[in-house]
């Protein structure tokens, strides 16, 4: 267990509640990004300064004290699912990491880690919280819960209420400019061309109007339509079909929207329906709705480490989930695996090829994941059984930087080597 960074101040501390308490931690030399003072002033953190870096220790998994449309998504009745152990020494695990090689305990820490864990075959190898996370705190899991829809959408496309070579336009008559004519295998794959931007650090940027749109950001008053005005508004555009990963969170939420429509139901309810009351979760997970009731698909599903662990044995078990039940088929998951639309993530800049397909990270090694704003990352190989899960809470201003995502994809595939020798 790595040692928690931050502890917690006494006595004076209190009466500066008004103050940002600053918590030591450990120096690097020419570390970048700095570590920054914390606000442990919880009644000062609200809707409008969420995600300043200082407040994101505590807002990113209390979403739902502050988040005006939260929504329950229950556990259902089905037992929870539990792990085995068999731990083992990961110290000698090294990454290279702001140019320097760094221990797996180190790049935790300076990677703002909250939670990491490791499974093989059902048995925990590794479980660590270096910062204020407990193993029953639900966090937020951003971008890598877009992969729910790789899971939802699969049993919709084999019964065949969706055809993947269908216009988005057949399900969704009114989409807008933006994805007329655009394919749902074209969304699956981050692969259409609008004007979009997913610079986080730019206010103007539509990767922020869109959290607008979705009531995740003050400013939603301006969407009375909610999110799906939004996407009705978005232009074609943008870069060339090039055969690079072009991400665009709204593939997401216009994928959402199409399974909202064929199925009738909201569409963080159906991903309730057909992952989250099947897998054995320990706790309801957690999302978010805009002014109009629509269900946010973009990505935030809130949940335990552990039950993040859950949701991705479903790729390591291709389809089924670790407690034996079947959330897709294993020909959809093939589908997934071998998909020849596959479009190369971030131009290829990994030590191993990474591909975009189907809201999924693929490797050549059975590897397959999602990363998340802020450091999230799930990581499941169906020819290995191994299964790792990291959240963290980068509090660099974008919360997001190149470093830290081919560090994590580059020590998710080290620890699976290790592991699986």
């Amino acid at each position: 267990m790595i040692t928690n960074v931050f502890k917690k101040l006494t006595n004076k501390a209190s009466v500066l509640s008004a103050l940002f308490i600053i918590l030591s931690a450990p120096v690097i030399a020419g570390e970048a990004p700095p570590f920054i003072p914390l606000n442990y002033d919880y009644n000062t953190i609200n809707f409008t300064n969420w995600n300043e870096p200082q407040n994101r220790h505590w807002s990113w998994w209390n979403f739902e004290k502050f988040i005006p449309f939260c929504v329950e998504i229950g556990k259902g009745t089905t037992p929870t699912h539990q792990f085995g152990t068999d731990k083992k020494d990961l110290s000698g695990v090294r990454v290279s990491y702001y140019g320097r090689e760094m221990s797996l305990e180190e790049f935790l820490i300076y990677s703002r880690t909250d939670g990491f864990l490791v499974i093989k075959n059902n048995k925990i190898i590794y479980e660590a919280y270096p910062r204020q996370m407990r193993q029953n705190d639900r966090h937020g899991t951003m971008s890598s819960s877009k992969s729910f829809i790789a899971a939802a959408i699969g049993n919709l496309v084999e019964s065949g209420k969706i055809n993947t070579a269908d216009s988005i336009e057949k399900y969704i008559p009114d989409v807008g400019e933006g994805y007329t004519g655009e394919t749902v295998q074209d969304a699956l794959d981050m692969n259409v061309a609008i004007q979009w931007s997913e610079d986080y650090s730019d206010p103007k940027a539509e990767g922020i109007e869109i959290f607008k749109a979705e009531a995740m950001h003050p400013g939603y008053d301006a969407w009375k339509g909610g999110a799906r005005d939004f996407l009705r508004g978005l232009k074609k555009g943008g870069t060339p079909i090039d055969g690079n990963t072009h991400y665009y969170t709204s593939n997401t939420s216009v994928l959402g929207w199409v399974i909202t429509n064929v199925t009738g139901l909201p569409w963080n309810r159906y991903a309730q329906k057909a992952i989250w009351e099947k897998i054995g979760a320990e706790q309801n997970a957690l999302n978010f709705e805009d002014a109009t009731g629509y269900g946010q698909s973009s990505g935030s599903f809130v949940m335990t480490l552990r039950d993040f662990a859950r949701f991705a044995q479903i790729f390591s078990g291709e389809g089924v989930a670790g407690n034996g039940n079947r959330i897709f088929s294993k020909k959809w998951f093939n589908t997934i695996v071998n998909n020849p639309n596959s479009t190369k993530y971030y131009h290829g800049a990994t030590k191993s090829n990474w591909w975009y397909t189907h809201q999924l990270v693929i490797n050549k090694k059975g590897g397959m994941g999602h990363l998340g704003y802020g450091g999230q990352f799930w990581y499941a190989n169906h020819k290995t059984g191994v299964v790792i899960v990291k959240m963290s809470t980068l509090d660099n201003f974008a919360a997001a930087d190149k470093d830290t995502l081919m560090a994590t994809m580059n020590i998710v595939e080290i620890i699976d080597d290790v592991i699986s020798k």
